[in-house]
């Protein structure tokens, strides 16, 4: 997948009319906090809204909500309540409790609100990923696609083994940086049908994408809806899902199913691409399409009224 930012991070600002300011570091953070710092005292904004992959910028947050007085909204990524690592757990867990200081939390999905202390539910609103500008290829091909972020919750080697044992044709297109998992590369980088493509920049990904027959969308770990899960969807493509909750309550019976490091699961998946009931997937997929863009709409004007709300109510105690 790409490097460029997520649709999230495009939408948001230009649903609730703010300034995007992208503040990347690593830890200790120290560039950061004094970049975060340094925005806030200059625009000395009525209303902050935060994407939350880390924990530390939380903090920071609070301590300047409490000093400035302004309201703060916060995006929660899956990974700030959910620890693949014990980086994870150290750069998250201690800070989950100041989501209080939150004025209004922003959730992936539902199953997200489950992990939510009931007493922040009720300032709690869930926002699906919007959808992105996608490129409408006239000339499908026969390839099957799978997205990676060659992360440790997708289960690569079992997906490339499993496709190695399909009768099928189609070839499998593995896009993303695999030098995170570079020995997988190099273990099934000759081997046939199987082509890695390395880093695609968004026109490029989209392309790839608009061209595919099917999307592979899989993760191991729950309360997670892949950004290559809403591609699928937003471009109509069949999907071959990784059976967890969350995602079948997304997919619902719109996708083709296979459980996780079963032998034989995927490959039945893959094979379903060539019977004659593949039509009845399209059909659901053009629905599911028209539902979740509704849906999505909807969610965006409901966070707009109520980003407004905050704003209003704020100005009141100010003056």
């Amino acid at each position: 997948m790409g490097r460029d930012i997520g649709i999230r991070t495009r939408w948001l600002p230009v649903i609730l009319r703010a300034k995007l300011y992208l503040l990347t570091g690593a830890p200790p953070y120290l560039r950061q906090v004094a970049n975060t710092v340094r925005a806030i005292l200059w625009n000395k904004p009525k209303l902050v809204i935060a994407e939350l992959p880390q924990g530390p910028l939380l903090l920071l947050l609070s301590i300047l909500k409490f000093i400035l007085r302004f309201k703060l909204v916060v995006d929660v990524h899956t990974a700030f309540l959910i620890y693949d690592d014990w980086k994870g757990v150290l750069l998250n867990k201690p800070f989950t409790p100041l989501l209080q200081s939150a004025d209004l939390i922003i959730v992936h999905n539902s199953e997200i609100f489950k992990l939510l202390p009931k007493r922040l539910t009720k300032r709690a609103i869930l926002v699906y990923d919007p959808p992105r500008k996608l490129i409408k290829s006239q000339d499908e091909s026969d390839y099957i696609l799978l997205p990676a972020s060659w992360r440790s919750d997708e289960p690569l080697e079992y997906i490339l083994e499993e496709f190695l044992a399909a009768n099928i044709k189609a070839p499998l297109v593995v896009t993303g940086d695999y030098k995170r998992r570079e020995h997988l590369y190099h273990k099934y980088r000759n081997t046939p049908h199987i082509v890695f493509t390395g880093y695609l920049n968004n026109e490029e990904y989209l392309t790839t994408l608009s061209r595919a027959k099917a999307v592979i969308v899989t993760t191991t770990r729950e309360y997670t809806l892949l950004s290559a899960g809403w591609e699928a969807i937003y471009a109509e493509k069949i999907a071959i899902v990784s059976e967890t909750k969350t995602l079948k309550r997304l997919f619902g019976d719109a996708a083709i199913y296979f459980k996780l490091h079963i032998k034989g699961s995927l490959t039945k998946a893959l094979e379903a691409l060539d019977k004659n009931d593949i039509l009845f997937y399209r059909l659901k997929v053009k629905l599911l399409r028209y539902l979740i863009i509704t849906e999505v709409l909807n969610q965006l004007r409901l966070l707009a009224k109520t980003v407004n709300s905050l704003v209003i109510r704020n100005d009141r105690r100010r003056s």
